[in-house]
């Protein structure tokens, strides 16, 4: 039987991707997409009224604003650029389960409230990810206007890869770690690149830091590379 069957946002264009009806992953066709249509509702799945958009919801793991990212062992990814200065909360991104990554797939997360705020016009920035978990990947994010981009403390294995940092207070803030690689990256015009107080086994490595200052160390710290 189906799966909650995938096109995303494609279908609103007729472009799909690759799959058949009895997966997650999309649909290659708009057949693909019927197949799944007829074949909901021959199992009674699906009613009339929501079998389209049944068979078309993006899946979870598609990322289109600010939200918590709790599933174990998968990869989120954003498909639009987030201006979350406008939220509710501290913070746009909460990992709260272990072998996570967040992919951002070149994407902009901004502390702005849209593309077209003044900065000026921010009264302050808020943080972008907190990690509350192990073995979490951020990578290929552009942050910008933060308060922090990813921040957490005492967690295991770390990694942030691929990304830039441009006009923030501090860009990595992971206190009390044991295992955390910052590699491959650009922190520019920001006050502190990162804060690893008595964070263990942390690799610095290939990163382009520009008008910021360097690294907080501890006395705990042991192991790490800079």
């Amino acid at each position: 039987g189906i799966d909650h069957a995938i096109c995303g946002k494609e279908a609103e264009t007729g472009l799909f991707t690759a799959g058949d009806a009895s997966s997650t992953s999309g649909f290659k066709t708009l057949e693909g997409l019927q197949k799944c249509v007829d074949e909901g509702i021959k199992q009674k799945t699906l009613s009339n009224t929501d079998k389209l958009l049944t068979c078309m919801a993006p899946p979870e793991t598609d990322v289109y604003g600010c939200k918590v990212l709790n599933e174990r062992e998968e990869t989120y990814t954003l498909k639009e650029d987030i201006y979350f200065g406008g939220i509710a909360g501290d913070v746009c991104f909460s990992i709260e389960a272990d072998d996570i990554t967040l992919d951002c797939n070149g994407y902009t997360i901004s502390g702005l409230t849209s593309k077209n705020q003044k900065v000026s016009e921010a009264k302050e920035f808020k943080d972008a990810v907190e990690i509350k978990a192990d073995k979490v990947t951020v990578q290929n994010c552009d942050f910008e206007y933060v308060g922090t981009a990813v921040s957490g403390e005492k967690n295991e294995d770390i990694v942030f890869k691929d990304n830039t940092v441009v006009s923030y207070d501090f860009g990595v803030n992971l206190d009390y770690y044991d295992g955390v690689l910052i590699g491959d990256n650009e922190f520019l015009n920001g006050n502190r690149y990162a804060s690893l107080v008595n964070t263990k086994n942390a690799k610095i490595k290939n990163n382009k830091i520009e008008q910021a200052n360097g690294v907080i160390e501890g006395s705990g710290d042991k192991n790490s590379r800079i």
